[in-house]
């Protein structure tokens, strides 16, 4: 069993796990996994509460930035809002400037007219920001199930996968990530049935990770199976007594995992083709923006009067 380091020895393995997330900001926990599939910490409880302990130190030193993690369990609702100053006609001139930069930044989605239609899936609300950088910029739409998800979520990925607009009888895939252990291996499977059985989501899906040829492939540092878990002895049957964490899977490697997943099911020269009708449509509102008098609207708010 890997031995505990001291915090001093943990600080530079600490940094250096950070420095690979390339300034995006993430949780203790997918910290912990990093730290444990390198064999630096044994992958216990009391290593976790010793990690969580140094960190708050650091942090507290300025020894590691504040900024380096974040916390997804806990939100802040923002409602002081509202023009800090009494300035009208900058009010004015502010929305009507982002309202000409929405209307010239015409894009048809990035879907459309594709065959297929993608949702990817993701066990653990910790892994969210990797995720999101990455099905934003490919344009697919990410669920963060936080473990079994509640009907309720599952009714808003189904009205999502539904909607006419969106889908246009095309395919749809479920594209999974999650944990290879008990849950992370049942989960899907409720969620597809629920999703089949409740919602009448006709769907077509893809375990993407984690696979136990993947925990070969990555050399990740296992944990011992929770034998208290019902699933636990039908996993041990079939797969052992090691469980793996999605977490513990290189930052950049899981994003590409990702990447690779949503590009296999879009076709990149019906992409292409749309260009022609986007670059249509940009002309024809510059046109009409230009016909209306909204530059000769915006000198008038530019104006200083007398």
């Amino acid at each position: 069993m890997t031995e505990a380091p001291t915090r001093a020895a943990l600080l530079e393995p600490v940094q250096n796990v950070i420095a690979t997330y390339s300034g995006t900001a993430i949780t203790v926990r997918q910290l912990y996994y990093r730290l444990v599939a390198a064999g630096v910490i044994p992958n216990l409880m009391r290593s976790y509460k010793n990690l969580v302990q140094s960190l708050t130190k650091w942090r507290r030193e300025g020894t590691i930035p504040m900024e380096a993690f974040v916390d997804r369990t806990r939100g802040m609702s923002l409602f002081d809002k509202g023009w800090r100053e009494d300035d009208p006609e900058g009010w004015a001139r502010a929305w009507l400037n982002e309202g000409l930069k929405q209307a010239r930044d015409y894009r048809l989605a990035r879907w459309y007219k594709q065959p297929e239609r993608v949702v990817v899936a993701v066990e653990k609300q910790a892994l969210e920001g990797p995720f999101s950088e990455v099905c934003e910029a490919l344009g697919a739409d990410l669920a963060v199930c936080r473990g079994y998800p509640s009907l309720s979520f599952l009714q808003e990925v189904a009205l999502r996968m539904l909607d006419d607009a969106v889908t246009d009888g095309r395919t749809l895939w479920l594209l999974y990530f999650g944990d290879h252990d008990p849950s992370g291996e049942d989960i899907p499977r409720s969620v597809r049935e629920d999703l089949q059985g409740l919602f009448d989501v006709n769907l077509e899906y893809h375990r993407v990770a984690l696979n136990p040829d993947q925990v070969e492939s990555m050399s990740l540092i296992p944990a011992p199976v929770k034998m208290t878990d019902s699933r636990a002895g039908g996993f041990v049957a079939e797969h052992g007594e090691n469980v793996y964490e999605l977490d513990a899977i290189e930052p950049k490697t899981l994003q590409q995992l990702i990447r690779d997943a949503i590009n296999g099911h879009f076709d990149e020269s019906i992409f292409e083709e749309q260009q022609e009708t986007v670059e249509a449509g940009q002309k024809l509102i510059e046109t009409k923006l230009k016909k209306g008098g909204i530059d000769k609207l915006l000198k008038q708010f530019d104006a200083k009067e007398d």
